[in-house]
């Protein structure tokens, strides 16, 4: 695995000036790194994970702030992205639709309340959380999980996540990396063997539910977006009807048939 952290070279990526712009605040900590595989003989097929990480350093980030991780996946798993996002905030849906608004996802505008958990589940960014505190050595400690979104991720959980994109963006974390490292290691593989695959988000969905604890309605949700947006791009068509389409046809039969064979497999 190999970890490219040249801010000159980042900041000309399209994602992470975005990430940037969206994320002005001053005394916050807001850093970006790029993961890829090591020794790919074609650039093409190289696998790339970008790291994007936000922290508001309030007053209640010593004694615990809720943080979430907000996953996507763009043009059938040529490239993600991974979000470790932590704000002052009383729920983790307020900090999910906040990025997401942040992040122009044209959903995500002008929602309030209980619409924003709801707004969450209409967008291209799988949530999971938990809360970020400061350990009495210094060091950023993450525990706990989120009642909004759970702590599952994939085949992981946030807090392994979290800890690996904090430390890999030069904080110092308490908890144990090899988790995350390992996760990132396997997704990375996983991206090199099924992008840009038209059944990439089906095989992802499946992969979770079989390597994974649980798969939460939210990510599912969001995968399908995911899916039925990088359509719009390829194919310059209606985003509700593909949608519609989506949700209606191979994705979601092959998702529940996943399922099934975990509940089976479970029994």
């Amino acid at each position: 695995m190999e970890l490219i952290k040249d801010q000159s070279f980042l900041k000309k990526l399209p994602l992470i000036r975005s990430f940037h712009n969206a994320y002005t605040e001053p005394n916050r900590v807001n850093r970006t790194a790029v993961l890829t595989e090591e020794k790919i003989t074609h650039p093409d097929s190289m696998p790339l994970i970008t790291l994007r990480g936000y922290i508001e350093n309030s007053q209640n980030l010593g004694s615990g702030q809720k943080y979430v991780i907000g996953f996507r996946s763009y043009s059938f798993g040529d490239m993600a992205t991974i979000d470790l996002i932590s704000l002052d905030r009383k729920n983790h849906r307020d900090i999910a639709s906040e990025h997401v608004r942040r992040m122009e996802w044209p959903l995500a505008e002008n929602v309030s309340g209980s619409e924003k958990f709801e707004s969450t589940y209409h967008s291209p960014f799988a949530v999971t959380g938990g809360h970020l505190g400061v350990a009495d050595n210094g060091l950023l400690r993450f525990h706990g999980d989120s009642s909004d979104y759970t702590d599952y991720f994939l085949w992981s959980k946030a807090n392994h996540v979290a800890s690996f994109i904090a430390e890999t963006l030069g904080l110092a974390v308490e908890n144990n990396t090899r988790p995350g490292k390992q996760f990132m290691q396997k997704l990375l593989s996983f991206l090199q063997d099924h992008k840009l695959s038209d059944d990439f988000y089906e095989e992802l969905a499946a992969k979770s539910f079989t390597d994974g604890e649980r798969v939460t309605g939210q990510q599912l949700s969001a995968m399908v977006t995911m899916k039925s947006a990088d359509r719009v791009l390829e194919e310059d068509g209606d985003f509700v009807s593909i949608l519609v389409n989506e949700l209606t046809g191979e994705f979601s039969s092959k998702v529940m048939a996943a399922n099934a064979a975990r509940q089976l497999r479970d029994q």
